[in-house]
Order: C-alpha cells, then structure tokens, then sequence
C-alpha cells in the first residue's frame, strides 16, 4: 500500500488550491487520480468563462474572499515574481492563511528579473523565507509554515524546466489544523471536469509529487 493509497482510505480526500492556475491543468491531472479534490484559481479576467467554469477567479495579493476556506496543499507555481513588491506582504500572508499543511512555491530569483515577462518582483531565498517568518511572528501562530530543505530538494529533482529547479520551495507545518467543514458545492472553485489537452498537458511537475508530498505529511 501506497502512502498516497493509506491515506486515502484513512482520511477524506486531501484537498489542493492551484494558485496562478491558468487553464487549470494541474487540477484537471490532480483530479484525475481520485486521491484529493483540486481546485483552481487564477487572476485573469472573465478566467470562469474561458475554462468553462474549471478556474475561478482569485486575486491572491488582495484581500480574500469568505468562501475562499483553507486546503490541504497549496500550489503557487510561476506567480509570485508577477506580484507588484508594495503587495507582496499581503500575498505572502495570503498564501499561509489557506495552507493547512503543505505550501509548494516557486519565486524567481533576483537573477531571473528582466528574463521572463512581468517579472516585476524578483527575490533571493533568504528574502522569502524572511518574509515568511515575519508573518509567522506577526501572526503569533503556534504552528507556522517552515521551510523543509528536504521536500524542497525532492521537488526540484522531480521538476521538468529548469526554473521550477531552481526556484521551488516548499513550506509546510508540523500539525495541520482541524479541517472545516466545506462550503457549499457552488462555492467550490476549479471544476473536476475534463479539460482540453493542451491545457492538460501543461504540466511540469507529476501529480503524484504533490499527492505523495502531502499524504505523507
């Protein structure tokens, strides 16, 4: 038996948020496997009429929204290094507010800035695990996001493109908070409906990573 499969069969489904989704292909391969429930999210206007109701609007460096709830593992892939500098406080904040257990990140490096489209926000790694911890410290939480070197290594190794090589990190917390109960079934975002394949095959990292990654938290 699989880490994946145990927890699965001891647990309900372990749920993903995809952060800077795009067409949601992420989740579209997650949910293929059964084992958690994806959901999908980007900032692109009218992105729920373009995916045919697969993405759902979010803006992660503004204020949430109430029906946005808490997720086993978030992705956030590609995204920060877009984020304007006066709001990466409140993106950073965001991100550990709807982590309950696993925070999968990639944030181009000051090298990077200038080599990418809308690279407006270029960090080193001391800089974002600084920020990191200033909002673990503001917040007083008992259980903060810490950086694991470990997961991060095994991540970069499993990357597909260089800049997921060199710009993943993970963060994750020793004992996940209790999970509420889920919104209503019309609030959940990112559909688990097949998408078209070029959507689909937009994938970087396997799914079972990110599966295998949390169950084994």
């Amino acid at each position: 038996t699989t880490p994946v499969a145990a927890a699965a069969a001891a647990e309900p489904p372990l749920t993903v948020a995809d952060i800077g989704a795009g067409a949601g292909g992420y989740a579209v391969e997650l949910n293929r496997t059964s084992l958690v429930v994806a959901r999908a999210y980007d900032v692109v206007r009218d992105v729920e009429r373009h995916t045919g109701g697969r993405v759902a609007f979010l803006d992660i460096s503004q204020d949430l929204p109430v029906a946005i709830q808490p997720v086993d593992t978030v992705l956030c892939l590609e995204v920060a290094e877009h984020v304007p500098a006066e709001r990466a406080g409140v993106f950073v904040r965001n991100l550990a507010a709807i982590t309950r257990r696993l925070l999968v990140l990639s944030w181009a490096g000051v090298e990077k800035c200038g080599r990418g489209w809308g690279h407006v926000n270029c960090r080193s790694r001391p800089e974002i695990l600084g920020m990191f911890a200033s909002i673990a410290a503001a917040d007083g939480s008992d259980d903060p996001l810490g950086f694991d070197p470990e997961a991060t290594a095994r991540m970069r190794a499993a990357a597909d493109v260089e800049w997921l090589r060199e710009g993943l990190l993970v963060f994750r917390r020793r004992s996940p908070p209790p999970m509420p109960s889920p919104p209503p079934a019309a609030k959940l975002a990112g559909a688990t409906g097949q998408a078209p394949e070029a959507a689909a095959g937009a994938v970087a990292l396997p799914a079972h990573v990110f599966v295998d990654a949390a169950a084994t938290l």
